[in-house]
């Protein structure tokens, strides 16, 4: 096959669900309440072109076959892809909760709010910050 027919396939194939026109709706729209292969879904799960056939719906996180609530502890917030958290400027995350960061004397946070950095002049020694 000749590379612009090889491409030419590849973008007909994957750019006309289950045929053609508008009128074709993807399984997940066809059938909300199941998998893409039709099987029930879990709790706390929605239908998704994946190939597991399903996901965990947002605020939740998939631990083998099951969809868990999501645990967000506190000065955390709820990351863009619904499924992690972060913590806020000013923590650092430590196992499963957000501790607050101590500033040693001649030090500040750095740009993403999550470490610390000694002052110009300074230099970091363990938990302190020494005069260069």
């Amino acid at each position: 096959m000749k590379p612009i027919n090889l491409i030419l396939f590849f973008i007909l194939f994957f750019s006309i669900p289950n045929g053609y026109g508008k009128e074709n709706k993807t399984i997940c729209e066809k059938e909300p309440n199941k998998t893409r292969y039709g099987q029930k879904l879990i709790l706390n799960s929605q239908c998704a072109m994946n190939l597991a056939g399903w996901e965990c719906k947002d605020g939740f996180i998939q631990r083998r076959d099951k969809c868990l609530k999501l645990q967000i502890p506190k000065n955390a917030v709820l990351n863009e892809d619904n499924h992690t958290w972060s913590c806020l400027s000013g923590y650092r995350k430590y196992r499963n909760v957000c501790k607050k960061i101590k500033l040693p004397k001649n030090a500040h946070l750095t740009e993403d709010g999550h470490d610390w950095i000694c002052s110009e002049g300074y230099t970091r020694s363990k938990h302190h910050c020494i005069k260069n």
